[in-house]
Formats: C-alpha cells, structure tokens, sequence
C-alpha cells in the first residue's frame, strides 16, 4: 500500500471528517479524495510517468496538500521547495531535479518564471489564475473525472525529495520513500503519541522542510487532522 491508499481508505472510514483546517477553511477526507483524485488523473493526463518529479514551490495552503496526495497517488515525487529562497538557490535544485512541472502561485510567478524558463518540456501549473503557457490547478480538478487512480505501485517506491540547506555545499536531494514515511509516521509516531482520530497536529512552519511536510503523511496514513493557522 501507499501513501494515497491510505487517504482512500480514511475517505471511506470517515467522509465527513476534517482532514485539514486551514484558517477558517475545513476541508473533509471525501472532499479531499476527491480532489487529490481529480488532480492525479489530470497530471496522468498530461503525461505525469511513475517516477516523475514534481516541483512543489507553495506557502502553507490546502492546495499544498492537495497537490501532494495527488502526487502520492500516481506514484510521482514531491519535490518541496522553500518559497524564501534565492534565486541561485531555486535554480539549482530545480536543474538538479528535473522536475515534470512545477506549482506556484501567481505572487511568486515572476521570480520563478525568470529562473527556469528556459529549461524545456517542463508543465508550469499556477494555484490561481493562469496565464499563458500556465495551466490552473483549480481548472484541472474541474474538468477531471473523479475516479481513482489505478495503483499498481507494489515497490518501495521515491515519495519525497528533499533538499538540505546547502550549508557545506551545494544542497542535496534526500530521498524519502512510501515504505519510509508509513512506517515512521502511521506506526512509529502515530503509536508513540497515541493518536486518535479525533486529535489534530498544528503546522506552524514552512512545509517544504521534511519535519513540516511528515504531517501532512501523518494525517494521511492515520486518519486525524491538521491545522495551520494561515500562510507560512
């Protein structure tokens, strides 16, 4: 199994269960499937390979989490990438991980677009209005079916890439597999603290760092909520 079996399997349990509060904003496991859903079979639809890299460049949002699971469930890689960094730093990790798309928001779109326009056959997908060359996330779970995705994943497949600060260096992409990610935060945390699916995990820092963005696996795989109290 993976990560966004897991999410199906929760959607089933418990529908109307908050999955993530944003704000003022609550969105359910059934409503989350279902757009995690949509978005897999729109990145399937435009061309997304298992293995494939995606470049995650978003504040603390629900369209981040929307996003990921959708990644998990095509057997994609999450690439997070901090929105505070520099140019130089943005490039590097983008060449480095030959990303499939990237996702931005339209406050970011310049500085991004400067970086990586010119690196080809890359998909730029906007959370917001697109423009040209863009495709909007919001349009692409509009007009997409809603089924499930076909998983025949049945390897340790890459999840996550994350990338060091580079403090000695340049930065380097560690890899987090599904079978890591379920082991040390459906069963090792989630056993250790003894969460219910009643409790919830509050995000206060950035989600492109590894100790932010386990959360958001820990919600999938255990069926509780988290909550951030706006963009970070």
């Amino acid at each position: 199994m993976k990560l966004g079996d897991f999410l199906t399997i929760s959607a089933r349990r418990a529908p109307f269960h908050p999955a993530v509060v944003f704000g003022s904003e609550t969105v359910t496991y059934s409503a989350l499937e279902r757009t995690a859903n949509r978005l897999a079979n729109a990145l399937e639809g435009l061309g997304l390979q298992h293995g494939d890299r995606i470049a995650l460049m978003l504040p603390n949002s629900i369209a981040l989490i929307e996003i990921m699971a959708a990644i998990f469930k095509t057997g994609g890689i999450c690439v997070p990438v901090s929105v505070r960094l520099a140019p130089p730093e943005i490039k590097f990790i983008i060449e480095n991980s030959a990303p499939f798309a990237l996702v931005y928001t339209p406050e970011i779109r310049e500085a991004v677009r400067d970086v990586v326009d010119q690196l080809p056959n890359m998909q730029f997908l906007v959370s917001g209005e697109a423009r040209q060359g863009e495709k909007s996330l919001e349009d692409l779970v509009l007009n997409t079916a809603d089924q499930k995705v076909k998983n025949v994943l049945t390897r340790s497949d890459d999840a996550v890439i994350c990338y060091t600060s580079g403090t000695t260096g340049r930065p380097k992409g560690v890899v987090s597999t599904h079978r890591n990610l379920i082991i040390s935060q459906g069963w090792l945390n989630a056993q250790e603290w003894g969460l219910k699916g009643t409790d919830r995990t509050l995000v206060a820092t950035p989600m492109a760092h590894r100790t932010r963005y386990c959360p958001s696996c820990l919600c999938l795989l255990s069926g509780f909520n988290f909550g951030c109290p706006g963009k970070v």
